[in-house]
């Protein structure tokens, strides 16, 4: 994590990031809320 900004990456080359604006995570054109 950067900030807000979220980064992960693993071993096999899988990647994903985000970004959390008021509390929620903004990913893949998807807003997750906790």
């Amino acid at each position: 994590m950067r900030g807000d900004d979220i980064f992960y990456w693993d071993d096999t080359g899988f990647t994903a990031d985000g970004k959390f604006v008021d509390g929620a995570l903004h990913h893949a054109g998807m807003v997750l809320y906790p």
